[in-house]
């Protein structure tokens, strides 16, 4: 009956699963008739990715490989993943920055489905060990070490009165780890050699430092006490005046001199 209308109802949007389609007719009375046609929509079953990238490592991506084994060195601390999905309804989780640990690190990419099916991209990232020997600084107890690039060798002078010297250092890089350190017995003049003998992460790379470490000669040229058997001096003694006086019987022709040096050497 051409006085009729018909509506159609809820035909968009359609959601994953069952959808009423209501076709309305409405007669010249305000009569109506609903005649319902109950859409089924199917989910996307699409988990894959179209590209997959980091921008420190080169991958060749394959949307079909879910594996990627990447070897990288040392220098290289991190790593940012980017991709994008080839269904823009599916859900993408793990594109972000990396921190790499030295040896073996997986990244993991999971894409799930609109139907919620999971495929996961593995991306494992083998980080070279460290080959970094060098240290980045030599502490002593006296006086102090200047480090030189590609200077192992060092010359240290130490005052008389230091009878023994503590050492130990920083590596430049934390897994480096090194050998004698500790506390060293000096003798006057007599050079001491100590060796800090380094080990890089990787257990091949290694360095020696040698430091040779001199106590000083003593210079006290100082008495402790000055007395003459013969007589008293003048003024009393002190070890920062270098003039004295004194009397003696006609008699006497020399002195008796008792001198105590302030260093006993």
């Amino acid at each position: 009956v051409e006085t009729s209308s018909v509506t159609i109802l809820n035909n968009s949007n359609f959601v994953i699963g069952e959808n009423e389609i209501v076709i309305r007719v409405k007669a010249e009375d305000n009569t109506t008739n609903d005649y319902v046609i109950t859409v089924t929509k199917l989910g996307s079953d699409n988990n894959y990715l179209t590209s997959l990238s980091g921008d420190t490592i080169n991958i060749a991506f394959n949307k079909e490989v879910g594996t990627y084994e990447i070897n990288v060195t040392n220098d290289i601390t991190e790593v940012t993943l980017t991709g994008e999905a080839e269904d823009s309804l599916s859900r993408v989780e793990g594109l972000r920055k990396y921190t790499l640990n030295t040896g073996l690190n997986e990244l993991v990419v999971k894409v799930t489905s609109e139907t919620g099916i999971e495929r996961d991209y593995i991306v494992k990232v083998i980080r070279d060990k460290s080959s970094d020997a060098t240290l980045r600084q030599i502490n002593v107890t006296s006086g102090s070490i200047t480090l030189v690039d590609e200077v192992y060798e060092y010359n240290l002078e130490v005052e008389n009165d230091v009878e023994e010297i503590g050492i130990d250092a920083i590596p430049t890089v934390s897994t480096t780890t090194y050998t004698g350190y500790g506390t060293y017995e000096l003798e006057v003049n007599v050079p001491r050699i100590i060796e800090l003998v380094t080990l890089a992460e990787d257990e091949v790379s290694t360095l020696t430092y040698k430091v040779t470490v001199t106590r000083k000669k003593n210079s006290n040229a100082y008495l402790r006490s000055l007395s003459i058997e013969e007589g008293i001096i003048k003024p009393t003694f002190n070890k920062t005046r270098n003039d004295y006086t004194m009397t003696v019987r006609n008699n006497v022709t020399s002195l008796t001199v008792s001198a105590e040096t302030e260093v006993e050497t």
